[in-house]
């Protein structure tokens, strides 16, 4: 059975918002291209492209209100659609990590019981479908650098800027 998904953009950043009836399937990176969305979720799963201002309005709004400055929090159902347990493990830990607070690659290694799976978190961070949401952008290295982002480095620094966060350069 194909899934439909509705996505529309962001007032802030036009960012992209992939939502199917069921909760937030993917929030891009600043002004990515929908086509580049669409080959992403086609390689995932099955579905129905509607772009529909409607069915997204919830998910937008909050998300440009915290691009705003607005809000801290998300209250918005979350429809992971792929991603091994482990992926999954990492995401759901990011959800964890407080509105202006960070934590390092290793600490969320730690915190899901494979301290030594680093790496393996950073790969998983970089796959998160739904950044900023789960806040993958709060994740430093252990010195405070920025580390890597899947949506450039200059979104990260935005993203911490908002939420008035430093790190080291």
């Amino acid at each position: 059975m194909q899934k439909k998904l509705y996505v529309h953009r962001s007032k802030h950043y036009s960012i992209p918002v992939v939502v199917s009836d069921e909760g937030i399937v993917y929030i891009g990176s600043f002004a990515e291209p929908f086509e580049k969305v669409q080959a992403l979720l086609e390689s995932k799963i099955r579905f129905e492209w509607i772009v529909d201002a409607n069915k997204t309005q919830y998910a937008v709004d909050q998300l440009d209100d915290y691009l705003s400055g607005k809000r801290e929090t998300f209250t918005c159902p979350i429809d992971f659609q792929w991603g091994t347990s482990f992926q999954q493990a990492v995401w759901n830990h990011l959800l964890t990590i407080p509105y202006g607070m960070s934590t390092s690659y290793s600490e969320v290694a730690q915190a899901i019981g494979c301290r030594q799976a680093v790496r393996a978190v950073g790969s998983a961070i970089g796959k998160n479908p739904l950044s900023i949401i789960v806040p993958c952008h709060r994740v430093l290295t252990k010195d405070g650098r920025l580390g890597g982002y899947n949506g450039g480095l200059e979104m990260k620094r935005t993203l911490l800027a908002i939420e008035k966060m430093t790190f080291k350069r």
